[in-house]
Order: structure tokens, then sequence, then C-alpha cells
């Protein structure tokens, strides 16, 4: 969608969107991600014992909407498409047409194991320069008992935002203080001006952070939810399995079950595109 309309910027044939949201979006890979292009080429070689290059990672497939395997291929086309992206923000930084863009609005986890959360504050909205683009950065679970347990890093990036001048809007979704569980969205205005909004929201305490793959979808999601008693026709959701034992007893590890799936939190984006639309509809007499 952000490559669309960056292209839309210089191309009158394209509808230039009113606004662009993206949730967890991919804008820059790990240096890892690199590699991909050069394992890639050993898939070439005709050796059967080389099948496997072709495969990141081949797991059992339980997911009825995404494969668990994972393709080197699938990699590297997200990584040339995430280099494409980068040189176009760039481009259209240098010619001035980022001022054209429409508001921006990204929801992302400050944890993201899959495309990181860094590339999107440094090659996006370091180049974003009006109130009306926001981020959205979900934090940590910030509860006494898990401070000795959490990685210091987890929660540097918050840290370096709230510090750092900005053009952007900022919403920062954590503890709203206290040591208590509770929600709060505290809105960094580019002026300086801080808003704080409360919510009946508070962070489950059995989740850590939340992730790339649980933003898009409410915690009783019938196939992703962690709530128990997700699902659907008497099939409990396996973003609610919770299965104890000993590594290697089943044919998955038994960390790819404790990763978050669903977002508690999902009830925040959901109110906030709805108004978003909302204000596009109207504004277009619709």
């Amino acid at each position: 969608m952000l490559q669309y309309t960056l292209d839309a910027l210089q191309d009158d044939t394209l509808r230039r969107p009113d606004r662009v949201l993206l949730v967890s979006p991919a804008i820059a890979l790990t240096p890892v991600a690199t590699l991909a292009e050069i394992i890639d080429v050993f898939s070439l070689v005709p050796i059967p014992v080389l099948d496997k290059v072709r495969w990141q990672a081949i797991a059992p497939e339980f997911d009825p909407y995404k494969f668990n395997s994972f393709p080197v291929n699938a990699s590297r086309q997200i990584n040339r498409a995430t280099r494409a992206l980068q040189r176009s923000l760039r481009e259209a930084e240098a010619a001035g047409r980022l001022a054209q863009l429409p508001p921006v609005v990204a929801w992302q986890s400050v944890v993201d194991a899959t495309v990181g959360s860094h590339g999107l504050v440094d090659e996006v909205y370091a180049r974003l320069h009006s109130p009306a683009h926001r981020l959205v950065m979900f934090d940590v679970n910030r509860m006494p008992e898990l401070a000795g347990l959490t990685r210091p890093q987890t929660g540097a990036l918050i840290a370096q935002l709230e510090r750092a001048r900005r053009g952007y809007t900022l919403d920062l979704v954590g503890h709203a203080g206290g040591g208590q569980p509770r929600i709060g969205v505290r809105r960094l205005w580019p002026d300086g001006r801080v808003d704080t909004t409360s919510t009946t929201l508070d962070w489950p305490a059995s989740l850590v952070s939340l992730g790339h793959v649980a933003l898009p979808f409410p915690a009783d999601d019938p196939v992703y939810g962690f709530v128990p008693g997700s699902g659907r026709d008497g099939i409990p959701s396996f973003g609610s399995w919770l299965l104890r034992g000993e590594n290697g007893a089943i044919s998955i590890s038994l960390g790819s079950l404790t990763r978050l799936r669903s977002n508690p939190f999902w009830p925040l984006i959901d109110a906030d595109v709805r108004r978003l639309a909302g204000q596009d509809l109207a504004a277009r007499g619709r």
C-alpha cells in the first residue's frame, strides 16, 4: 500500500489514497535476510542433499491461513520488495514529494521478531513532518514481577522515541502507571504536547509482549485467539492451546505454541480504524 501511494505521487493515472493504514508493515528486514540471495543460488544445484536449502524452515502445517514452513524464495522476494520501497522513500524525499503524502497511520509492536520495528521508525516516520502522520506503538508488559525476565533492549525503542524530536504524532500504548495492569494511551504531539487517554483494558498477566502476527486479530478470534474458550464448532483455537512437556515430544516446538497470535488490545485498533474511515467518508460527502 505504501509503495503504491508513493508511485501515485508521480503517476496521475493512479488514484491517490485518502489515507495509508499499516499494521506490522515490512519496511526493512534484518541484515541476515540478505543471505537469502546467496542461499537461493545453492538451491539451483541439482543435488538431492541440497533440496532442503530451498527452505528456511520446514514444519508441520496446521494453520489454515498461513504456512508454517518458510521457503527461502519468500525471504528473497520480501527482501527485494523492502529494498525497493526504501529506494522509493529516499527518492520521494529528495524530490520533495513526501509533503504530498496522505496521512500515514501505523500500528506496530515494539517487539517484532519478523520484520523488526526500527525500520518503520527510521525509514518511514523519520521522513514525515506533519501531525497528521501517526505511529501507534505497543509497549511490553512492564509489571514489576516480569522486570527480571524482560530483556532490557525490548523497551529501548520506546525510551528513544520519547526523547527524540519528531515531526509526526506518536501514540504509546502501555501501562498507565502505579504498578497496575491497566492500559493507557499517551499521545505525544510534534510540538511537545502530551495527551493521556484511559482505557478499560488490562495487560493479561501471562503476556510479555505483542508481536508481528498478533496485531490484526482480536483476542477471541476463532483461529488465533488466546482467550480460553476461543474457537468454533467445538474446535478450540490453536492460539489458545497450552501444551506442556519435554522438547521433542511432539512434532512442533513447544515454543511455537507460546507465540502470541492475537491482540488483547484489538478494540483500540478497531475503534481507531472506524473513526478514521468515518472521517474520510464524511470528507468525501458519503
